[in-house]
């Protein structure tokens, strides 16, 4: 059986031309874009945070507008819902973001929730005003930097070498590029 397929490959010319177009496309997959991408041949990561808006904020005049939004209640609690203005850092960059938090508050303390809700928050302010004036000296200390994508190759395959300027063909080794800090206003 092993010897009649044999003899069937060795005297078909229509085996021999189907492997051929297997090898050319197979090779073709490999050599293109796609197929360097399924190779693994480039990654790309994000270094440095951007810390413009942290640098230009002035933490003396920050108000961060806490504003009640909703008090909902139940037997034993109140929920207060509020949002206030904020400075956070979020994917590499400092940038001003509204935020949404619900404070629980036990009907046994027996408070004033009025009373009560102003003080935490303004608690919540001077750590906040504290922790982002530490931040901004560390900053300081570095100086303005913005947010940067590198970009690495790790393989040369499907490339092709240009022997007039001796180099490969769109392979860059790194490739640094500094990315436009959002507009940040408050």
């Amino acid at each position: 059986m092993l010897n009649k397929a044999i003899k069937f490959i060795k005297y078909n010319n229509a085996t021999v031309v189907i492997v051929a177009i297997f090898l050319v496309l197979g090779g073709t997959v490999l050599a293109s874009e796609t197929g360097q991408e399924a190779i693994g041949e480039k990654s790309t990561r994000v270094e440095v945070t951007d810390n413009t808006a942290l640098l230009e904020a002035d933490l003396d005049k920050l108000d961060m507008d806490f504003n009640i939004e909703n008090i909902e209640e139940d037997d034993k609690y109140f929920y207060v819902t509020y949002t206030h203005l904020d400075l956070e850092k979020e994917n590499n960059v400092w940038e001003y973001q509204v935020q949404e938090k619900v404070r629980k508050v036990s009907k046994k303390s027996g408070v004033d929730l009025a009373k009560y809700i102003a003080e935490e928050m303004k608690e919540e302010y001077q750590a906040r005003i504290k922790y982002l004036g530490e931040q901004k000296e560390k900053a300081e200390s570095i100086g303005e930097e913005k947010k940067i994508e590198i970009t690495e190759y790790s393989g040369l395959i499907g490339k092709t070498l240009s022997l007039i300027d001796n180099t490969f063909d769109g392979y860059e080794a790194v490739e640094r590029r500094e990315l436009p800090t959002p507009i940040n206003s408050i």
